[in-house]
């Protein structure tokens, strides 16, 4: 018998960025672990403060605010895990959680205007609820842009409707 010979085919090896590493490396640290730390401390802080004396308004107020900061705090945090386990649904929950935190700072922020005027707190709330509340948005913006124009992250984590998804 005769051997047929298949001639051999060098297919070049293509190059794109995939898995937890670069800026997503960065953005899952920051929303698994900083974001919720820094959300628990604020818990805590402002259930200290709804123990104090104060009125009846800004006792709901500290109460709505430190549950809402503990559910973020778990929130993130699961985020994170989706990121580093390159879960499908990460694709759809991290922009979903990162917006909520931004609506939230700008919640949080106009809850000033629950307190009657003259109170002092209302001006402490609108004083210090500020920053946080633009530096929320501003990071919303940046993250979720980055999420729906990265390559790294498309091709992580391809979309729920595809099986094979690579983006070069």
């Amino acid at each position: 018998m005769s051997e047929i010979s298949v001639p051999s085919v060098t297919i070049p090896r293509i190059e794109y960025p995939t898995g937890v590493g670069g800026w997503l490396l960065f953005l899952s640290i920051g929303i698994g672990i900083l974001t919720p730390i820094n959300l628990i401390r604020s818990f805590s802080i402002l259930n200290e403060i709804a123990a104090q004396k104060h009125s009846a308004i800004a006792v709901s107020a500290y109460e709505i605010a430190a549950s809402v900061e503990l559910m973020l705090a778990v929130a993130c945090f699961c985020g994170g895990i989706l990121i580093w386990s390159k879960h499908r649904l990460a694709r759809m929950v991290v922009p979903g959680v990162i917006l909520f935190l931004a609506v939230w700072g700008i919640t949080f922020w106009a809850m000033q205007w629950l307190f009657p005027a003259g109170d002092p707190m209302r001006e402490i709330w609108a004083k210090y609820r500020l920053f946080p509340m633009l530096q929320r948005c501003f990071y919303a913006a940046i993250w979720i842009s980055y999420w729906l124009t990265s390559k790294r992250v498309a091709n992580t984590f391809p979309s729920l409707h595809s099986s094979t998804e690579i983006n070069l």
